[in-house]
């Protein structure tokens, strides 16, 4: 049985019976205590050693034995659960719970919702007062609010001596014709590219430093005489003769990398799509180092048995083969990268695939399972494939015609 006193909550215990009013008892014999023995409010029936019954009075509770549980933050145990010896005892409010019990040990839980269980014995002797401290749940501290992250500012890209600047930029990449489509549009982030093509003095140093192999023909091809290293007459003009595997190692070796597919065009083009590196206007032996009546001549003194060559235009622009690189500024992309057009093909890191069309971000192109490409074109290519859209591609072997511009992003 419980009853509150004054603002507590109080627990009460069975207490030892004490004897009745004499006079009063139950019918004698009954072996079961309560069964046909009827006792008066606040009594109960206690079986004699003679399997009597007497009617005992309970006593009132010592309102001086109790527990008192009390925490240094009370608001935060409001609404926190209490029992005592298993049994409930009530809840913590604004004020302190106090528990009314009778002597000796007793075990104190106490929980609540976010709060980690307190669970205690606690030893009271009579007429004392035990109080019971609960450690209060832990506070959450402060969301206090993010400032938005600085960014760091963008360390502006800073190209190296011979190289120049590709702002980052979209373009149509791309056109309607065979392997040059579908059109596309290309994102852009900056880069740098060379603003020459690698020249055979700067290949022949890689060469003797022992990080580049000889970018020669076999002597038995009939144009191993036009290959450029190891001639003192040639060292501004472009390296050729190269493979893809030898362009890779050289860009590497200066702290570069071979320009993508969609690099080179926007080098040699830009945005505004035009034709050529220089615009719109016609190939002309002004602008570029192609095949004019100086390669045919060439060309079919090589090979006697050739009696038609498909030249790039009618005049002689001055070289059979390669020219001294930036020879035709009026051929300059709109970037100012020189020999864009004509002088020597680019390998790129690149492998051939059909572009998918929509828009991408720096495209990389397939992996390794095709054939690698080039871009550009050269001293020898025919008037078809000097746009700057065209797509050269197929085994990784070297020639006369072959060359490498590098790149490098960071």
């Amino acid at each position: 049985m419980w009853r509150l006193v004054a603002t507590s909550i109080i627990l009460l215990v069975r207490p030892v019976a004490a004897e009745a009013p004499s006079g009063y008892q139950c019918a004698p014999g009954k072996p079961n205590i309560g069964v046909g023995c009827h006792c008066p409010d606040g009594h109960v029936a206690k079986r004699n050693v003679e399997n009597t019954a007497t009617c005992v009075a309970i006593p009132k509770p010592d309102a001086k034995t109790k527990i008192v549980v009390e925490s240094e933050n009370l608001a935060s145990l409001n609404g926190a659960k209490v029992s005592l010896d298993g049994l409930a005892a009530g809840e913590v409010g604004s004020v302190s719970l106090t528990i009314v019990v009778k002597p000796g040990r007793h075990l104190l839980d106490v929980s609540k919702a976010g709060m980690p269980p307190f669970s205690r014995w606690v030893e009271v002797k009579k007429g004392e007062s035990v109080s019971v401290k609960v450690p209060a749940p832990p506070q959450p501290k402060p969301q206090l609010p993010r400032p938005n992250p600085t960014p760091a500012p963008t360390k502006p890209l800073i190209c190296p001596e011979g190289m120049i600047l590709i702002p980052a930029g979209k373009f149509q990449m791309g056109s309607g014709r065979h392997h040059e489509k579908p059109q596309h549009e290309v994102s852009l982030s900056a880069y740098c590219i060379d603003r020459t093509e690698v020249t055979t003095g700067a290949y022949d140093v890689c060469l003797a430093g022992g990080k580049c192999t000889a970018a020669k023909l076999p002597t038995t091809n009939q144009y191993a005489s036009l290959c450029n290293s190891g001639k003192s007459d040639r060292k501004n003009h472009p390296i050729n003769c190269v493979t893809r595997v030898q362009s890779d190692a050289f860009c590497n070796s200066v702290g570069k990398r071979l320009p993508t597919e969609a690099e080179w065009e926007y080098a040699a083009v830009g945005s505004d799509g035009r034709t050529f590196p220089w615009g719109n206007a016609p190939a002309d032996a002004k602008r570029m180092n192609g095949c004019g009546t100086e390669c045919e001549a060439l060309l079919k003194k090589l090979d006697p048995k050739t009696s038609y060559v498909s030249k790039s235009f009618s005049a002689d622009d001055g070289w059979a083969t390669t020219s001294p690189v930036g020879s035709f500024p009026a051929g300059n992309s709109p970037w100012g990268v020189v020999d864009m057009a004509g002088n020597v093909f680019e390998w790129v890191a690149d492998y051939y695939s059909d572009y998918v069309g929509g828009a991408v971000q720096n495209p990389k192109g397939p992996p390794p399972n095709s054939a690698p490409m080039q871009r550009g074109s050269s001293w020898e290519s025919p008037s078809f494939a000097l746009h700057a859209t065209n797509r050269s591609f197929g085994p990784d072997l070297s020639a006369a015609w072959n060359g490498v511009r590098c790149a490098k992003s960071d």
